[in-house]
């Protein structure tokens, strides 16, 4: 596969772990959707604990962009082509399963929203994986 296919797949996660992020951060600072993260059994806003783990999830995915950016070859310096070989393979299992987990959420507004964009970045990472 072109390198620029590769690319296109990691740009196109990271878009989507920006996206989640953004909500996830949101979440921190008390937005009331609590139904559409970490199964759903929070309505509204997420207690105290649960927006400390929004926050974190924040960094991770950040985390999930840069290794994903740089394996593509879209970032040129950072963590070793080694490093990034194992972590890509464990985003892509992550997000398999949190797609998987999202899918079959007893919260319809996780299953809608959530689903997607996890399954989305799934593929995307995947194809990183695979063809890089």
């Amino acid at each position: 596969m072109e390198d620029s296919y590769i690319q296109a797949a990691a740009k196109l996660s990271t878009l989507l772990f920006m996206i989640i992020a953004l909500i996830q951060l949101l979440l921190t600072f008390g937005m009331p959707w609590g139904e559409i993260t970490m199964g759903g059994r929070n309505k509204g806003k997420l207690p105290g604990k649960l927006r400390l783990f929004s926050l974190l999830s924040v960094f991770i995915l950040l985390f999930f962009s840069a290794v994903s950016l740089q394996h593509a070859g879209v970032l040129a310096s950072g963590f070793s082509f080694h490093f990034t070989s194992i972590f890509i393979w464990i985003i892509a299992v992550y997000l398999g399963l949190n797609t998987f987990a999202n899918l079959f959420s007893k919260s319809p507004k996780e299953k809608w929203i959530m689903t997607p964009l996890a399954g989305i970045a799934f593929l995307s990472v995947l194809t990183v994986a695979i063809y890089r």
